[in-house]
């Protein structure tokens, strides 16, 4: 009878275990489910300490790009005026008429950089075989324009960013070239 008693409680028992396994699996899910819960409140603590570091770090991309983008086009207009400048030489092109040789290089640098705004807002400096002059105009730049001689071109624009939390940010571009005068 003993046997029997064992034999039937082992077999009722089997089921029972299986039950009692399952249960205590589906409480492992449930802790493990609320732990996961509690640790999502941790990822958002973690995301607004690193979001204001990655916001500066791609809005300053962002300003380098275009401040970068400013400066290669300043230098690539800056090098077709000067090579204006020293082919040139104010040379009319049959009018009888002498021109001004830096007038026509600061015009084709403006031309060379519409979005710079240059007309209004640069700096212009030349040096025409060691005599200086300033603005866009050197009038007795031609008598100055011998073959063999070296010309300067140097130009210079103020650049503005308003920068969040840092406030209005101002620094100057600067591009030059020297040419021999043909």
């Amino acid at each position: 009878m003993d046997d029997t008693v064992m034999g039937s409680s082992e077999k009722m028992a089997g089921p029972a275990r299986r039950a009692a396994g399952a249960r205590g699996r589906t409480f492992l899910r449930l802790m493990r489910a609320r732990r996961a819960d509690a640790e999502s409140g941790q990822a958002l603590v973690e995301f607004a300490y690193v979001a204001p570091v990655l916001l500066l770090v791609t809005f300053g991309m962002c300003l380098f790009g275009i401040a970068f983008n400013k400066y290669l086009t300043l230098n690539n207009a800056v090098e077709i005026g000067g090579q204006l400048l020293a082919v040139e030489r104010g040379e009319t092109g049959g009018t009888g008429q002498p021109a001004d040789p830096c007038t026509g290089a600061s015009t084709a640098t403006e031309v060379a950089a519409p979005n710079l705004n240059l007309a209004s807002a640069a700096t212009w400096t030349y040096n025409i075989n060691g005599n200086s002059s300033t603005g866009t105009a050197c009038s007795s730049g031609q008598s100055e324009m011998v073959a063999g001689g070296y010309v300067t071109m140097t130009v210079s624009i103020p650049l503005t960013f308003n920068v969040p939390f840092l406030g209005s940010q101002s620094f100057t571009l600067t591009s030059s070239i020297e040419e021999v005068i043909q």
